[in-house]
């Protein structure tokens, strides 16, 4: 039961129970951290005492309940994305299907008006509809924007394209609503901004001193934001010098699996402060982790049995 590749077994089990999910992962990054830290081999456990050999099960079996409670423990009131598709040259992203709007909201909203999605949010204290769309004329650039309503007229609109870096080319995916802090809402947006789908762009809006503003925005590589209780962690992915380099025998594809950094920000203030970031010791599948670019965590009190 202890020998070396038992233990070896249990190990990669952890390690791909993570899959995408925020707080398995965290957890199996600490796992396989502890054994780096502490200078521990898998030989070595398995060449150890009985006490050692207990001590250990004890801590894989305190590992697995967690990960059990974890499997259910990331919600959140998020529009569910388009799945990606990845093909020999990049992602191929679709928006959401045009959603219909009375005429009165549509003669309000500038542009060639293709709506992607209506959100009833509570940004401000006497809630508002946002309206994410497209305003291009049907070429190359969507033109995406997000207008905010309240009693049926636009309170403010926000152009993409002059929020984030090639934001004009970008194609809306998701939005979720979460809790800034707890007192304040906040809407986010994400959208694919370049041609192979490998730009992630991110914009939050809050209601935030007696107006809407956009209170963050961050284009990362094959990205997700983990709403927390305490603030947000932003995954982006990590390439090596030879990624964009396909004539060198170390090429590294840019849709192949890869090391995430993870920075932390908290919502200070009125504004988000960036913390530490941290690399993940485990390499991902992209398509997977941008494909689900929101996920919102439970608060961990909700994990803590009364």
């Amino acid at each position: 039961m202890y020998d070396k590749e038992s233990i070896e077994r249990l190990v990669a089990k952890v390690r791909s129970a993570a899959g995408t999910n925020p707080c398995i992962i965290e957890i199996a990054e600490h796992f396989a951290g502890y054994f780096d830290e502490l200078g521990i081999t898998v030989k070595g456990i398995a060449q150890r005492g009985i006490l050692m050999r207990r001590l250990w099960t004890a801590l894989f079996l305190v590992c697995f309940s967690v990960l059990a409670i974890c499997l259910a423990s990331a919600t959140g009131r998020c529009t569910p994305p388009v799945p990606r598709t990845i093909g020999p040259f990049g992602a191929m992203d679709t928006p959401p299907e045009p959603v219909g709007v009375t005429d009165a909201i549509r003669k309000q909203l500038p542009g060639s008006t293709v709506v992607r999605e209506v959100i009833q949010t509570h940004l401000a204290p006497s809630g508002e509809q946002v309206i994410l769309f497209d305003s291009g004329d049907g070429g190359d650039e969507s033109n995406p924007r997000v207008s905010v309503l309240s009693n049926n007229a636009v309170k403010a609109t926000f152009e993409i394209g002059s929020l984030v870096e090639y934001g004009k080319y970008g194609v809306y995916i998701t939005a979720c609503e979460f809790d800034l802090s707890p007192t304040q809402k906040a809407l986010a947006a994400a959208y694919i901004t370049s041609g192979d789908g490998s730009g992630s762009a991110f914009v939050i809006f809050a209601w935030e001193d007696g107006k809407y503003q956009a209170v963050f925005k961050r284009t990362v590589g094959q990205g997700r934001i983990v709403f927390g209780t305490s603030g947000m962690k932003i995954w982006e992915a990590t390439f090596g010098k030879y990624a964009s380099r396909p004539d060198s025998p170390k090429f590294e594809c840019i849709w192949c699996r890869h090391r995430y950094k993870v920075t932390a920000y908290e919502w200070r203030d009125g504004e988000y402060v960036e913390g530490g970031s941290k690399l993940t010791t485990t390499m991902f599948d992209p398509g997977d982790i941008s494909g689900t670019p929101f996920v919102i965590e439970k608060p961990k009190s909700n994990l803590v049995k009364p």
